[in-house]
C-alpha cells in the first residue's frame, strides 16, 4: 500500500481519533459543568433554610418575651421589635404582630390581633381577626399544637407604603405562665395568643438565593402545598445555547415545602471552541509526527487549566460558603466528635468567644465553661440526637448568653459537631428589665400590686407552714382627690412620692411597702403581733397627718384611713387577706377617717361589712351563669272588663345560689342600690321580659299588660328611655302593654329628667305607674306634675283600713283624686278574699295581692326552675323592703 494511502489511512485515522475525543471532551466539560450547577442548587437550599432558620429563632426570641412576663405591653411590644430588626438586619421582615386569644359568641376562639410593630402604615391590623388571613390562621392552629415554628402558606398582604405585597409568617403561640405545656390538650388549654413574623416573601427570597444562583439559573419558586408562585427570576440571555439544564430542590422548614426550579441554558461557545481546538490538534498530528511531542504537550497543559480550573471553582464554591458564614449573626463552629477539637469557627463565634480561638488548636472546653453542658454535647457524637435551643451561658470571663443547638454531621466519613450559638444576651437583660418594672410601681419605685401579691402569697405560705404571724396594712389616703383637683396631677403624683417615702422610713428593713394603685398602699409586717401592728398603724397615721406638704405655692396635708388584719390562722386566701383589709380601711372611713381599724371576724360591723361587699360579685356571676329568672303575679280589676281581654300581670325578679336554692331580694336588691348595679338588673329584667313577652303568662301574646319596676338610678341615666325603646322594636313588643312601675320618692329626686323619661316612652305608647304610693314625701300636687297613668296605693295602708280609719281615709281620698285626675287605682297587699269587694265600695280599680295570686315562675322559665317559690309577706310580692328615708325599687321586679 502507497504512503498516500497510509498517509490517508492515518489521515482517516488520526480525523476519527481526533473527532472521538473532541467528543469526549465536550461531554466531560458538559458534565462536570452539571456537577458544577448541582453544587450551586445543593447551597442555594441549603443557604434558604439557613435564611429561615434565622427567622425561627427571631419568633422564638419574641416568643420568649411574652413567656417570661405576664403581659407585654404595646410599647415593650415596640422595643422588641426595635431589637430584633436591629440595623434591619432582616430586610424581608416588615412587621411583627401579637393576636391575643378570645372567646367567640358561639363558644369558639377569635385570635384577634392586639399590637403591631412597627405601628406606622399598620393600625389598620389592630383589632382584625387572624381568621381573615386563613393561610395564617392554619398556621397559628399547627404552631399552637406542637410549640414548634410553623411557616404559613403565602397570602396576600398590603399596606400604605408597600402596597400589596404577598407575605407569608412564622408562628409560635404564647401561654399563659408556668412550666412548658408537655401535651396538646394543654398547649390548647393554656394558649393566650400566638405571635407573629411577617416577611415580603419576594424580599426573603432575594437575600436566601445566593447571587451566583441568580447569575446561572432562571429562578421559580413554589410552595408545593399550594402551587403559589413565590418568587422568579431570569437571567439575561447571552447568546447561543446548549439544552437548558433543569435542577428541583425542596426547602423544608416550618411544616412547608418552598420548590426551586432552577433551569440553567449553559453556553456552548467555550466547549466548541475546545472541542475544534483538540481536532486541530488531532490533524496537525496526523499530518506532522514531529509536532506530536508538541501536541501532547500542549495537550496535557490545557488539561492542567481544566483542573486548575475546576479546582479554583472549587475553592471559590468553599470560599463564597464560608463568606455566607461570616456573615451570619450567629456564632457557627464545627468541632471534631472523637477529640473535642475545633475545626473551624465564623467571624461572628471569633468575635463572641474571643479572637485567640484557632481551629486545630482550641477546644470544645474554651467554648462553653460548664462541664456538665460540655458533657451534653460530646453526647449528641455517640447518640445523634441533637441538642435544640438550649439557653446556657458560653465562653469564661466576659462570656455571653446564647440560645445553643447542637447537632452531628458526617463530613468526609468523619463525624463532626455543628454547633450554632445565637448571643440572647441583650433579650435575657430585657426580659429581666421587663419582669422588673412588671413587679414595680414606675412613680415611686416601690412594689406594685402583682409584686405585693407575691410577698403576700408568701407571708401566708409561711402562716400556713407554721410561722409566725403576719399583719396586713391596707392604707387608703383620705381626700386625695382634692389635691388632684385642685392642684392637678402633677402636684398629686409628687405628694404621692413624698408620702411613699415616709411610710418607708417607718418600716423596719424587712417590712414590705407596696403601692397598690391610685393612693392606695399595702403594708406587711413581719411582726404580726397585734401590739406591735397596733402601734405601727397609729404611727403611719401620724406621720401622714403631721406632713405638711408645700406643692404648687400651696400647703397641703392629707389624712390616711388604714385597714388592719392580722395573719395568724392557717387556711387564709390572699383574696380573703385583701378583702378583711379592705373592709377595714372602709370602717375606718366611716368612723371619721384618720385611724386605723382592726378587723375581727367576731365583730359584727366588720362582718357585715364584709358580707355586703360580697354581693357585687355574686350578683354578676348570678348573671353570668344565667341564674337570674323572672315570676309573675296577677293584677285582678274591680271592673268589668271587655270580654276576651288577657291577663294583666307584674313581672318579680327572682335570684338563686348556686345549689338552686332561692336568694330573698331582700338580701341581694339593698347591696345592688348601694353600689350601683341596679342599671344593670333593670336592663336584664327589660330585655329578658320583652324578649320572652309572649311566654312570660299561658296567656302568651293575649297578655293584656306587663308591669315592670324601674329604679330610680335607671329612670335618671340618661340612655336608658333609648335601651327600652330599642329593645320594644327589636322584639316587636306593643307599647300599650307595657306599663313601667317607678316609686314616689325616685320620681320627685330629680322631678325635671323623670318627666324628660317618662313623656319619651309614654310617646310611643307605655303607660306609667306611681308605686308606693303614700309612704313617701311626695303630696297630691306632684299628679299633676308627672305624666302617670296608674297610681299603686302602698300595701301598708290596705291592711289596715278595716282597723284604721286614717289608712281608711287616705285610700279613699287617693281613689277619689285618681279617678278626677283620670287615673287608674290598684290596691296592693290584699291578703283576705273579702278585701276586694270592700275596695271596689273605695272606687279602687285593681287589687293585687297573694290572696288573689301567689307569684309563679315565669312560663319560659317553668322547666329550667322547679325550685319552690319564697314564702313572701301576704300580697307583697318582694315589694316589702324596709327603708327609713327614701326607698330605691322594690326587688319585685326592678331587676
Amino acid at each position: 500500500m502507497s504512503a498516500r494511502v497510509w498517509s490517508l489511512v492515518a489521515l482517516v485515522l488520526g480525523l476519527a481519533l481526533s473527532a472521538l475525543v473532541a467528543h469526549w471532551q465536550h461531554g466531560k466539560l458538559v458534565e462536570d459543568r452539571h456537577m458544577q450547577l448541582a453544587r450551586i442548587a445543593a447551597r442555594s437550599a441549603e443557604t434558604l433554610n439557613s435564611e429561615l432558620a434565622f427567622a425561627s429563632q427571631m419568633i422564638r426570641s419574641l416568643q420568649a418575651a411574652f413567656l417570661s412576663a405576664d403581659r407585654v405591653s404595646p410599647r415593650e411590644f415596640a422595643t422588641l421589635h426595635r431589637i430584633l430588626d436591629k440595623d434591619h438586619f432582616v430586610p424581608a421582615l416588615r412587621l411583627l404582630e401579637y393576636a391575643a386569644r378570645r372567646t367567640a359568641p358561639d363558644g369558639g376562639s377569635r385570635y384577634i390581633t392586639e399590637m403591631v410593630a412597627p405601628a406606622a402604615g399598620n393600625d389598620a391590623l389592630i383589632g382584625l381577626d387572624v381568621s381573615a388571613r386563613p393561610n395564617d390562621l392554619e398556621a397559628l392552629h399547627r404552631s399552637a399544637g406542637s410549640d414548634q415554628p410553623v411557616l404559613s402558606a403565602p397570602f396576600r398582604h398590603g399596606d400604605p407604603i408597600r402596597g400589596e405585597w404577598l407575605a407569608v409568617s412564622f408562628r409560635l403561640p404564647v401561654f399563659t405562665r408556668g412550666a412548658p405545656p408537655a401535651t396538646q390538650d394543654e398547649r390548647q388549654d393554656r394558649l393566650a395568643g400566638s405571635v407573629a413574623a411577617i416577611f415580603d416573601v419576594s424580599a426573603l427570597l432575594k437575600v436566601g438565593l445566593p447571587p451566583d444562583v441568580l447569575a446561572n439559573f432562571n429562578v421559580d419558586v413554589r410552595d408545593a402545598q399550594t402551587g403559589t408562585m413565590l418568587f422568579q427570576s431570569v437571567i439575561d440571555d447571552p447568546g447561543p445555547r446548549e439544552p437548558h439544564i433543569e435542577l428541583v430542590e425542596d426547602v423544608r422548614f416550618g411544616e412547608r415545602i418552598w420548590r426551586l426550579h432552577l433551569t440553567a441554558m449553559p453556553s456552548n461557545t467555550s466547549r466548541s471552541t475546545e472541542a475544534g481546538l483538540t481536532l486541530a490538534i488531532g490533524l496537525l498530528a496526523s499530518v506532522m509526527m514531529a509536532l506530536a511531542v508538541w501536541s501532547l504537550i500542549g495537550m496535557r497543559q490545557r488539561a492542567q487549566r481544566l483542573a486548575n480550573k475546576l479546582a479554583s471553582q472549587y475553592q471559590a464554591s468553599e470560599t463564597r460558603f464560608r463568606a455566607l458564614n461570616d456573615l451570619l449573626p450567629v456564632a457557627v463552629a464545627l468541632v471534631r466528635a472523637d477529640d473535642g477539637r475545633l475545626d473551624y469557627i465564623n467571624d461572628a463565634g471569633r468575635r463572641r468567644f474571643g479572637q485567640h480561638l484557632t481551629p486545630l488548636l482550641s477546644t470544645l472546653d474554651q467554648l462553653i465553661d460548664d462541664p456538665e453542658m460540655v458533657r451534653q454535647v460530646r453526647s449528641v457524637a455517640d447518640t445523634g440526637q441533637a441538642l435544640i435551643e438550649q439557653t446556657i451561658h458560653l465562653g469564661h470571663a466576659g462570656g455571653f448568653w446564647a440560645s445553643l443547638s447542637v447537632t452531628r454531621v458526617e463530613l468526609d466519613g468523619e463525624y463532626k459537631l455543628l454547633m450554632v450559638a445565637s448571643d440572647v444576651s441583650e433579650l435575657r437583660e430585657l426580659t429581666e428589665r421587663l419582669r422588673f418594672q412588671a413587679m414595680h410601681d414606675d412613680l415611686t419605685g416601690l412594689n406594685n400590686r402583682r409584686g405585693f401579691d407575691t410577698e403576700l402569697d408568701r407571708a401566708i405560705a409561711a402562716v400556713d407552714a407554721g410561722g409566725i404571724p403576719r399583719a396586713l396594712l391596707y392604707l387608703d389616703l383620705d381626700q386625695f382627690k382634692v389635691v388632684n383637683d385642685s392642684s392637678g396631677h402633677a402636684a398629686g403624683d409628687e405628694l404621692l412620692i413624698r408620702i411613699a417615702a415616709c411610710l418607708r422610713d417607718q418600716l423596719g428593713p424587712s417590712d414590705r411597702l407596696a403601692r397598690l394603685g391610685g393612693d392606695e398602699f399595702g403594708i406587711l409586717l413581719a411582726d404580726g403581733r397585734e401590739a406591735n401592728a397596733r402601734a405601727t398603724a397609729q404611727r403611719l397615721c401620724e406621720v401622714v397627718a403631721g406632713n405638711i406638704h408645700r406643692l404648687d405655692q400651696r400647703s397641703v396635708a392629707v389624712t390616711a384611713s388604714i385597714g388592719l388584719v392580722i395573719l395568724d390562722e392557717p387556711g387564709m386566701t390572699r383574696g380573703d387577706a385583701l378583702s378583711m383589709a379592705d373592709t377595714a380601711c372602709f370602717l375606718a372611713k366611716e368612723h371619721g377617717r384618720n385611724r386605723y381599724y382592726l378587723y375581727a371576724e367576731s365583730d359584727a360591723e366588720s362582718a357585715h361589712r364584709r358580707s355586703e361587699m360580697e354581693w357585687p360579685g355574686r350578683i354578676r356571676q348570678a348573671m353570668a351563669d344565667g341564674r337570674l329568672s323572672l315570676d309573675y303575679q296577677e293584677i285582678r280589676s274591680l271592673r268589668k272588663e271587655v270580654t276576651g281581654a288577657g291577663a294583666r300581670v307584674e313581672v318579680l325578679l327572682r335570684m338563686r345560689d348556686p345549689s338552686g336554692t332561692m336568694i330573698s331580694p331582700g338580701n341581694f336588691i339593698p347591696a345592688a342600690e348601694r353600689f350601683g348595679l341596679m342599671p344593670l338588673l333593670d336592663k336584664w329584667v327589660v330585655e329578658t321580659a320583652l324578649s320572652n313577652f309572649d311566654r312570660l303568662h299561658p296567656d302568651g301574646p293575649n297578655l293584656s299588660s306587663c308591669s315592670i319596676n324601674l329604679s330610680g338610678a335607671s329612670v335618671d341615666s340618661e340612655g336608658f328611655a333609648d335601651v327600652i325603646i330599642d329593645a320594644i322594636e327589636r322584639h316587636r313588643v306593643t307599647p300599650g302593654k307595657l306599663c313601667f312601675e317607678i316609686t314616689e320618692t325616685s320620681a320627685v329626686g330629680n322631678l325635671r329628667r323623670v318627666q324628660t323619661f317618662m313623656r319619651r316612652l309614654r310617646a310611643i305608647g307605655c303607660r306609667f305607674a306611681l308605686d308606693d304610693f303614700g309612704v313617701g314625701m311626695a303630696s297630691f300636687g306632684y299628679l299633676r306634675q308627672l305624666p302617670v297613668d296608674i297610681i299603686k296605693i302602698d300595701g301598708s295602708f290596705i291592711r289596715k283600713i278595716d282597723t284604721d280609719p286614717m289608712s281608711l281615709a287616705i285610700v279613699r281620698a287617693v281613689a277619689e283624686i285618681g279617678h278626677h285626675a283620670d287615673l287608674r287605682v290598684v290596691a296592693e297587699s290584699v291578703d283576705s278574699v273579702e278585701l276586694p269587694a270592700r275596695l271596689r265600695m273605695l272606687g279602687i280599680d285593681y287589687v293585687q295581692g297573694f290572696a288573689l295570686h301567689r307569684p309563679e315562675p315565669a312560663v319560659y322559665c317553668r322547666d329550667r326552675f322547679a325550685a319552690p317559690p319564697i314564702e313572701e309577706e301576704a300580697g307583697q310580692g318582694f315589694d316589702a323592703v324596709p327603708d327609713s328615708t327614701a326607698r330605691s325599687p322594690s326587688p319585685d321586679g326592678s331587676g
